[in-house]
């Protein structure tokens, strides 16, 4: 009976400690639509903000508002928040393919509304009206922190959120990866994709079907035997027409019939 009261009293005790956070606890996925790794990330995101720039972003999702209007109901959320003057809250109601963005005082005297709309349009509204929550959530909190980090002068490291990398990083990874072994034993650039390799091979295509120059003195000569040879057999003058004119004339035919390379 003493070890129940003792468990009972120490259960009591841990529960009248405050509890921090979870990373997701900014992460309200009520409609459950959020992969288990979009929810990380957007903790991890939200989090991240809060301690550069001390700005903290919430996400709530849900499936239907009953009748309200979301961007009043948006607001009534924020201001429910522990600090909404320096938070930003997007609603999100899947049910009724509506959304809204609220912003606290401070928030708003740094990113303008017209901002906070343009990252809406750009980056969230597309994959949203596809019912790709996943891809809307990433993309708008991605560009949102990149925005409140230049408007305070704040570099945030965002590396491997929603698969996020920076362009340095890319840049460099595209320069390394160019490196074709190939490359170092021909002495040449090897194509490194596709719409390279097809220009080489309609070049060498046609190289294939034109006429060089060595083919154009050739069938000159030929012509020139044949048909010189000829004329010159039933009249002595001959048709004035020697192996030089024949070359010249099958060197023109090609240039105009598009046969040269």
């Amino acid at each position: 009976m003493k070890k129940l009261w003792l468990i009972v009293c120490l259960a009591l005790c841990l529960g009248a400690l405050p509890v921090k956070a979870s990373q997701t606890a900014y992460i309200r996925d009520g409609a459950a639509v959020l992969a288990p790794a979009t929810q990380r990330d957007a903790g991890a995101l939200s989090d991240l903000v809060a301690d550069e720039i001390d700005i903290r972003i919430v996400v709530d999702i849900r499936h239907f508002l009953g009748g309200a209007e979301a961007q009043a109901y948006a607001k009534r959320l924020l201001d429910e928040l522990p600090e909404p003057e320096s938070s930003m809250l997007l609603l999100v109601v899947v049910g009724e393919e509506s959304y809204a963005l609220a912003a606290g005082q401070q928030v708003s005297a740094l990113l303008g509304k017209e901002t906070r709309d343009t990252l809406l349009s750009k980056a969230f509204r597309g994959p949203f009206l596809e019912r790709r929550y996943d891809q809307a959530v990433g993309d708008f909190l991605l560009s949102l922190a990149q925005e409140l980090g230049k408007a305070r002068g704040s570099s945030l490291d965002l590396t491997g959120l929603f698969g996020y990398v920076p362009v340095s990083s890319a840049a460099t990874t595209q320069r390394t990866d160019g490196i074709n072994l190939l490359d170092v034993l021909l002495g040449e650039p090897v194509a490194q994709n596709e719409a390279e390799a097809a220009a080489r091979r309609e070049k060498a295509e046609r190289q294939d079907k034109g006429l060089g120059l060595g083919s154009i003195i050739l069938i000159g000569l030929v012509l020139s035997s044949v048909f010189g040879g000829k004329k010159r057999r039933e009249s002595r003058r001959g048709c004035g027409c020697g192996p030089l004119g024949w070359i010249l004339g099958v060197f023109g035919a090609s240039r105009l019939f598009g046969w040269r390379r």
